[in-house]
């Protein structure tokens, strides 16, 4: 570290992480391209079974082969949102080791507030706002309008995926009351309503894949540069006069400190990721019974 500036470092790389998320985004998105064409043939199957041209024998083999695929997606769902939820943890992390101050959400929370009925209508979209922020703007700036046009087009990309995946959070209270329906025409609005979704879903994914990838390239370049000391925002007091009036056993004893509640934090998200993967599971179920 030299006296102009310091560089910013991760508290945990998650440059790994983040692959293997936007892998799974790209397999989860082809997975609903493939639920879009197995909707349209059933869809085909049972207007053919209405004239005659199948028999019920290709119709039950269709609804096994539609049985199976959504076991996996739901699986393949489950195992994402878990990836991103740990993303999510991380990059608020690493926000806050970059030293943005007067953060709102803790690591925790950024997660937390998905399985709070009500406020994970709104809450979890501010957490994703202040990490899209810092990254993009730097810790030291973060709070500052300096160019109202960027930070509106921002705005505008993380309100399109919160209204996508709020939206995709209706269809599966609607759709069961449908799905047990023995009028031919009504099983196959549910299959129409089911591409619908898919589409739905593909938006939601490539929009999601744009703000990850953003946000990590953003740290990224954060961590490959210096901020100089005057630039960091601190409350009445520069980090030269930091330097000067801490002592190495108040530094140390900081750090173990921050540690110690980095790794609650940890803690606090295993379990959140646990209940969340439980919940998605009894909840899908209960729709494709």
């Amino acid at each position: 570290m030299d006296e102009a500036g310091t560089s910013l470092q991760y508290l945990k790389d998650p440059n790994r992480l983040t692959k293997t998320l936007v892998l799974f985004l790209w397999i989860y998105l082809f997975f609903n391209v493939l639920g879009i064409v197995l909707d349209i043939n059933s869809i085909s199957l049972l207007n053919d079974f209405k004239t005659g041209k199948v028999n019920e024998f290709e119709l039950d083999q269709s609804n096994y082969i539609e049985a199976l695929f959504g076991d996996i997606w739901l699986l393949l769902f489950t195992i994402t949102g878990i990836f991103f939820l740990k993303w999510i943890y991380r990059a608020n992390r690493n926000c806050r080791g970059f030293g943005a101050n007067d953060m709102r959400f803790s690591s925790g929370w950024s997660v937390g507030w998905y399985f709070i009925p009500v406020m994970n209508l709104f809450m979890p979209f501010k957490a994703m706002k202040e990490i899209w922020l810092v990254s993009i703007k730097g810790p030291e700036n973060w709070q500052i309008i300096d160019d109202a046009g960027e930070e509106k087009k921002g705005g505008i990309v993380l309100k399109i995926w919160w209204t996508l995946w709020t939206g995709a959070l209706v269809l599966p209270v609607v759709l069961p009351n449908f799905q047990n329906s023995q009028n031919l025409e009504q099983l196959i609005n549910v299959y129409y309503i089911s591409v619908a979704h898919y589409f739905w879903q593909i938006i939601l994914t490539l929009i999601a894949i744009k703000i990850v990838k953003t946000i990590q390239d953003n740290q990224n370049r954060l961590v490959s540069r210096a901020i100089p000391f005057n630039e960091f925002p601190r409350k009445n007091e520069t980090i030269n006069q930091v330097k000067e009036e801490t002592s190495e056993e108040e530094i140390d004893d900081a750090v173990e400190s921050y540690r110690n509640k980095t790794k609650a934090d940890a803690r606090k998200a295993n379990i959140i990721t646990i209940v969340f993967t439980i919940i998605i599971i009894i909840y899908s179920s209960k729709c494709l019974s």
